[in-house]
């Protein structure tokens, strides 16, 4: 039972997705140049479009697992250079994420074909598909 959730939530949350807010304390804050994109269930990537700059976007990516039916875990790929410089972390990416760490636990609160909502223990974030 659990695998056909499992399936069903990594088919419904396939795809890119663009942030529309973020709700913390009570407050929204508008957002729309941050886009989560999740690829076979196993496989995801942060953009962030950085608007009147030399660079269009920073892109970094890492991992998703699925610890319950709604439950998601992101986990960032920290694996690093000789250097000790991230490969797959471009950018200051914990500031524009508004994570606290290269990981985040999200209940999944709703998501269907248009709109995905998750949930850390700070904040909700409301996202639309792209």
């Amino acid at each position: 039972m659990c695998v056909s959730c499992s399936e069903d939530i990594d088919s419904k949350i396939n795809g890119q997705w663009q942030l529309k807010s973020i709700e913390e304390k009570g407050e929204i804050f508008p957002v729309d140049t941050v886009f989560y994109n999740f690829q076979r269930g196993t496989i995801f990537s942060f953009t962030i479009l950085i608007p009147n700059s030399s660079i269009e976007s920073i892109t970094s990516s890492g991992y998703i697992y699925f610890p319950s039916e709604d439950q998601l875990l992101i986990s960032m790929d920290t694996t690093r250079h000789e250097n000790g410089v991230y490969k797959n972390i471009n950018g200051d990416f914990l500031k524009h994420s508004g994570w606290s760490d290269y990981f985040n636990y999200f209940e999944i609160t709703d998501i269907n074909n248009k709109h995905m909502t998750l949930s850390d223990n700070k904040k909700t974030y409301f996202f639309k598909k792209y």
